[in-house]
């Protein structure tokens, strides 16, 4: 080790430029004393000594606790103040009218028609009806009109109508003759499994306030037309058990409107 150490000073003086034998030992006295043992060890890395560099981590400013002034950097009274994402829509005009708004509209708007056509029906499920019906609430020996269901309250407070679900349809076992504005296949199944009836009715929130309060009116029809075509032909088909399917049976499609027309005088609804 010893012999090792000493060549490896000479390599170092030689290194300097120092040849002579007497300037080299003049020289290694002034170098310090360094052993190869030393000079060639380096440091392992191991889980117990690994460290993060210096300020690799921040911690994120608090706003709005202190930081950043008063008000958190955020400036005054505004949408950037007091929203914490400050990105708007697109069409977002600074809170005036935005232009798609502001364009005059050209033509039939589809979407407008479906959203003023569209009802906002309540679902009722087999299992509340059957309840309903046990506690006596509801009397099954009777048909069981809308004004029924809307009294009662087994579908809540309604607005345009009811839609009947088959949840429950297990624990279904009243025979029952039932008018609903839509019906799914289940309950329809369910109640004609128990020898029972339903009807598929189109009413609307002007009609069924009628039924509710008949004293506000001076008429009110026993029935009324849906407004579209699409309407028209569900209550029309007879697997929906649809109100209008007694008149067109066996009637061509291009006629249907025609033959519901004529046979009865019911007023189309707006």
């Amino acid at each position: 080790m010893m012999i090792l150490n000493h060549i490896f000073r000479v390599s170092r003086l030689m290194r300097l430029g120092i040849q002579s034998p007497v300037s080299m030992f003049k020289a290694s006295s002034m170098l310090p004393k360094y052993s190869l043992s030393k000079s060639i060890t380096t440091k392992v890395l191991n889980l117990n000594n690994v460290k993060l560099p210096k300020n690799a981590q921040k911690k994120a400013q608090r706003q709005g606790r202190g930081g950043k002034n008063k008000t958190a950097g955020r400036g005054r009274k505004g949408w950037k103040m007091r929203h914490s994402k400050h990105t708007n829509t697109p069409a977002f005009a600074g809170g005036q009218s935005t232009l798609i708004k502001r364009v005059p509209k050209i033509g039939i708007q589809k979407r407008a028609q479906l959203k003023a056509n569209r009802q906002d029906l309540r679902p009722l499920s087999l299992e509340t009806l059957q309840y309903w019906i046990s506690t006596g609430r509801l009397d099954a020996t009777k048909k069981i009109t809308l004004k029924d269901l809307a009294l009662s309250g087994c579908a809540g407070r309604l607005k345009d109508g009811v839609v009947l679900l088959g949840r429950g349809a297990e624990f279904f076992t009243s025979k029952i003759d039932i008018e609903v504005n839509k019906a799914s296949a289940q309950a329809i199944e369910a109640i004609e499994k128990n020898g029972g009836k339903l009807t598929t009715v189109y009413c609307n929130r002007e009609r069924l306030q009628s039924l509710l309060n008949p004293e506000k009116y001076m008429s009110i029809p026993s029935m009324i037309l849906p407004p579209s075509n699409r309407s028209l032909a569900m209550y029309a088909d007879e697997d929906r058990r649809g109100y209008l399917a007694p008149l067109v049976k066996d009637v061509p499609r291009q006629d249907i409107l025609r033959r519901i027309l004529e046979s009865t005088q019911l007023p189309m609804s707006k």
